[in-house]
Formats: structure tokens, sequence, C-alpha cells
């Protein structure tokens, strides 16, 4: 962590305590000595005005704690900046440099305009061409089932990234650049990262499933017998450590944050309708899950 990184985040600690103030005047201790309660009140607050929540330990393990050597997720932080107002981490950070570097030299912005200029005048006197990408399930060699979840980013070095939706197989783009690298972030595949040139229109892509999520998948959707056993299976294929997210199905924000193990029991319980979920992504180190998020699936 730098140290404005450090500072940034210091800032926002204080900013989340004058928000729970604000809204429970009786809180008066600062936030290093909040106890059960005020961080009950807190989250309570966190999640009425972000819809996100985050829980006790995490508190105690990134906020309480004075020795801090990296910065929590950016997925937390952004939660945090949501609830003090702001729009994401990315973004607070922008601020608090902004704010320490308010003046320019002259001949400096004098040339900041020329070269921003210079910038546009390439970007529109490119010619753009048009890309196709097809998708297809590695294993089978057959066109790619996708639900509404599937994204597909375009990036290059000398544009700003392009997001898509994706609902079917078959996606069509325009670019002024040479090369781009395609990140396909599929449901149940493994995310992929793939360099094309625009010397084809056509191209086609070959996607890996993602085993592990089928099969939690297909565990939260079946009845099935002898759960200590399909319990170790689930402990096997997701990281202790793991992050896991529940995202509302209407805004696509993150809700809950949630243990493996919170995860495993609510995959458990016997009551179909808590137990039906949909895998929307899914990201690995040394072959086990370190981060997941899923939402409910209406039945």
């Amino acid at each position: 962590m730098t140290e404005q990184e450090r500072k940034a985040l210091d800032d926002l600690i204080n900013d989340v305590e004058q928000t729970l103030k604000s809204s429970f005047p009786e809180v008066q201790k600062d936030i290093k000595r909040w106890t059960k309660k005020e961080i009950g009140f807190w989250q309570d607050d966190l999640q009425k005005k972000t819809g996100g929540r985050l829980s006790e330990r995490w508190f105690y393990d990134h906020i309480k704690k004075d020795n801090r050597s990296n910065l929590p997720r950016i997925d937390a932080l952004d939660l945090l900046c949501q609830y003090v107002g702001k729009e994401n981490f990315d973004s607070y950070l922008s601020q608090q440099n902004a704010g320490e570097n308010k003046s320019l030299k002259k001949v400096v912005l004098i040339g900041a305009i020329i070269l921003v200029g210079a910038i546009i005048f390439g970007f529109f006197s490119k010619s753009e061409k048009n890309f196709e990408l097809i998708f297809y399930q590695k294993n089978s060699m057959t066109p790619i089932e996708i639900g509404k979840h599937g994204i597909v980013e375009i990036l290059s070095p000398e544009n700003e990234p392009m997001i898509l939706g994706v609902d079917s197989n078959v996606i069509s783009f325009s670019h002024s650049a040479s090369k781009v690298l395609v990140v396909a972030k599929f449901p149940n595949y493994r995310v992929d990262t793939i360099e094309i040139s625009n010397e084809f229109k056509d191209h086609r892509i070959f996607l890996e499933p993602d085993d592990y999520s089928s099969i939690l998948q297909m565990l939260s959707n079946r009845d099935l017998e002898d759960w200590e056993k399909r319990k170790v299976q689930m402990q096997k294929m997701i990281h202790m450590d793991a992050m896991i997210f529940q995202v509302s199905p209407i805004s696509g924000m993150a809700i809950d944050l949630l243990t493996r193990e919170d995860f495993i029991n609510q995959i458990m319980l016997p009551t179909s309708s808590s137990r039906s979920i949909e895998i929307l992504h899914t990201e690995y180190e040394n072959k086990k899950i370190v981060r997941m998020k899923f939402q409910r699936k209406e039945k």
C-alpha cells in the first residue's frame, strides 16, 4: 500500500465514522473504539444506504487494525465510498490526489491542451474496422449458450475499454486499433483473454467450461443425498478465504459478502427456494475458487 493509498484509506474511514454519527447522533466514540453495538448500527446503515453488507469480522480485520499493510478488497472499498456519498475508491483516490496538486504552470497547461488536441485529431482521423466474434465451447466445439449475464471487454492501449453485454454466441463491434484484447466473461466458463487483429473480420473464440461453477450450480438446484460428502467436496473446490458476493438480480450490486462456510451452508438448506442460485463469475488461484459472484434464481 502506497502512502497516498494509506492516507486515502484513513480519510475514508474517518468519513465512514462521520456518516454513521450523522445517522446515529448517539454514537460518540471514535471508530477505533466501536463495539458490537456501534458496528451493528453501521452494518444496518450501510445496507440501508447501499444495499450491501460487510461482516463484523471484516470490520475488525480492516478498520480497527492499526498495522495495516495491504488495502482491503476493492469491492469493499467501493461499498464504503458509496456509503459516504462517493462513486468508488478510484475516484475517491483521484480526488485526494487532486486536492494536493491544485496549481499547474501555464506552459504545462498549454502543452496539455496541444497534446489533447493531437490525441482527439488522431482518434477521429483513424478509420474503424468491423469485428465479429463467434464463441464456441472448447470441448464439444459447439456454439456456447450465453445468458443475460455474459460480458465481453475490448481493451487496447490507445482507447478507453469497451464493455459489451452479450445474449448470443455472436457479437459485432467496430474499433480503430490494429490489435485488441478480448476478455470474455460468461457464467459457467473460465474467463479468457484473447488478442485479435483487424487483418481479419471474423474470429472464432473457444472457451473452456468452468467445471466447478457448473457443479456448484447443479448442487444448489437438486435434492441430493449424502450432504456431508458434498460439503467436503465443496470445501475442496472453494478456498477457505474466498470472497463470495451475493448480488441483486435487479441492480447487479453486491448485497452480501459471505465466507466459504456461509455459502456452503446456504446451499445445504433444505428449502429449495433458499438454495437455488446462479453463479455469475468465478476467479481461481491454485485450482481453487478465490472469488465468486452469484444471485438467487427465481423459480
